[in-house]
């Protein structure tokens, strides 16, 4: 199989055709859904993508998180803990089957997707939350960075992390995991899996059922009191950042599907 790289453009309408096939199966069945994180502000601030975004970050309640994994699609393909115990990451990824990704940096096969993060409840304690939020970060980072090359592994930080690698092991990781989703219903909702650590400990009001707004000419579905949420995560987010920080946060990664989707 022959494969062509994508430009950043052509990558964000594959996405987006990803998450409108998903967005069907999720509104037959009920399932409710927030967009989440830089897709949240990019619906918001640009009705559309962030310019330089590379992906599309979905949320949905721990309840209905193991109903997504029925969605079936020829053309995709979930990677999931749910589905294989050795995969690093604790939140779903939806993946478009005929493509890859190629990063200099991160050690497993990966491919074009849209990410779909579990919202787990929380009580209104913040500080017991941020703990907790804090402690499961610190055993999931542990084991993230197996995968990283040791080669990469150069600040402070990643080299204290990397100490802890042969201590964490997944089922130390699993049973945390069932500690968190004790709660069935709370005063809060939790992404633990998102990039701006325990600021996404978020009063679950802000969510309240949500609301649909204009998504790069489709309508998607962000937090009812969406100024909340974003000021929460970004402070003044209606403000673009300078322009030698527009770039993705994934970093050096390329993108590639099959020469013949492309045609």
């Amino acid at each position: 199989m022959k494969y062509i790289k994508v430009e950043l453009r052509e990558l964000q309408q594959l996405q987006l055709r990803m998450f409108e096939d998903f967005r069907s199966f999720l509104d037959k069945n009920n399932i409710s859904y927030f967009f989440l994180g830089g897709s949240c502000l990019g619906a918001i601030r640009h009705k559309g993508f962030i310019p330089w975004d590379d992906d599309i970050d979905i949320g949905v309640l721990r309840k209905d998180y193991e109903k997504i994994l029925q969605f079936s699609n020829s053309k995709y393909e979930f990677h999931s803990q749910n589905i294989d115990l050795t995969y690093p990451m604790g939140f779903t990824k939806l993946c478009y089957l005929n493509s890859r990704i190629v990063s200099k940096t991160i050690h497993f096969p990966m491919k074009i997707c849209i990410d779909i993060f579990p919202l787990d409840y929380g009580s209104s304690n913040i500080k017991h939350e941020t703990l907790k939020f804090k402690l499961y970060k610190f055993l999931y980072k542990a084991l993230f960075f197996k995968n990283i090359d040791q080669k990469e592994i150069k600040t402070t930080f990643l080299k204290f992390m990397s100490f802890f690698r042969p201590l964490i092991s997944r089922r130390a990781i699993m049973l945390f995991k069932k500690l968190l989703r004790r709660y069935k219903n709370g005063r809060t909702l939790i992404n633990y899996y998102g990039a701006w650590g325990h600021k996404e400990i978020i009063d679950i009001s802000i969510f309240g059922s949500g609301k649909i707004v204009e998504f790069e000419g489709s309508k998607v579905k962000v937090p009812l009191n969406s100024d909340k949420y974003l000021s929460a995560l970004y402070g003044d987010y209606m403000t673009l950042p300078p322009t030698e920080k527009r770039k993705s946060h994934h970093g050096n990664i390329e993108f590639f599907i099959n020469e013949k989707d492309a045609q």
